[in-house]
């Protein structure tokens, strides 16, 4: 079994990038806005900010996402630095100024997937 684990902060486009790489390797994507309702259910202490998906309307209420975002961001780091994760099988892709494709098709070519 093959696993990509693609994480960042918050809407950088994590889960198009793994659509796209989805599309180029046939590997399943599994993202995290499939188990908001699961989890939602069983954990009641969830943090208001971290549970935002459970309501369709807020996430599009882009005044409210940016507050929740500036909020997080002012409270933890979501990014690593350069160098900080020294894994065998990890790349560091800063997708800033790439396609979603563009990056997909560095994280295939870089695991050979």
């Amino acid at each position: 079994m093959k696993l990509v684990v693609i994480f960042g902060p918050h809407a950088v486009g994590k889960m198009t990038v793994g659509q796209e790489l989805s599309k180029i390797t046939g590997l399943k994507l599994f993202h995290n806005h499939m188990t908001i309702d699961v989890v939602s259910d069983v954990f009641d202490s969830m943090p208001a900010e971290r549970n935002r998906l459970t309501d369709k309307p807020t996430k599009r209420n882009l005044e409210k996402s940016e507050r929740i975002f500036r909020t997080i961001e002012e409270k933890y780091r979501l990014n690593s630095l350069p160098g900080e994760i020294q894994k065998e099988h990890y790349i560091r892709i800063d997708n800033t100024h790439l396609s979603p494709a563009a990056a997909a098709q560095m994280i295939r070519d870089a695991f050979q997937l």
